[in-house]
C-alpha cells in the first residue's frame, strides 16, 4: 500500500513540474509576443493571406469569377446604385443588413465596376 502511495505522489510531483514548465514557456512566449506584436500580427496576417490565395490557387482558380455571395453582393451593390434603393429585382427586402451591400456600391461609384 505504501508503494502505491508513494508511487502516486511521485505521479503528482513529475505531473506539476511538467506543469510549471509548460507554463513558464507559455509565459516566455506571451512575454515575446507582447514585446514584437506587430511581428506577430504581420505574421498572422501573412499566413493567412498566404493560405487563402494557396487554396484559391490549387481548388478554385485564381481568375475565376465571383461566385457564391460575391454574386448577391455584386448584385445588390448594382441595385443600390442604379435604384437608389435598397431592394433586390424592385422588391424591398431585408435578407441581409446593407452594410457591405453599400459599401460596394460606394466603391463601384468611385471606382467603377467593370
Amino acid at each position: 500500500m505504501e508503494d502505491k502511495v508513494k508511487e502516486t505522489a511521485h505521479i503528482e510531483t513529475r505531473r506539476r513540474r511538467v506543469l510549471r514548465a509548460l507554463y513558464a514557456r507559455y509565459e516566455q512566449a506571451m512575454a515575446w509576443a507582447s514585446r514584437h506584436e506587430k511581428v506577430v500580427l504581420v505574421s498572422v496576417f501573412l499566413l493567412a493571406l498566404a493560405l487563402r490565395v494557396l487554396y484559391m490557387a490549387l481548388f478554385v482558380g485564381l481568375d475565376s469569377p465571383p461566385m457564391y455571395d460575391g454574386i448577391g453582393y455584386h448584385r445588390w451593390a448594382l441595385e443600390a446604385l442604379e435604384s437608389q434603393t435598397y431592394t433586390l429585382a424592385g422588391e424591398p427586402t431585408a435578407v441581409r443588413p446593407p452594410g457591405y451591400h453599400l459599401a460596394l456600391a460606394a466603391t463601384y461609384l468611385v471606382f467603377g465596376y467593370d
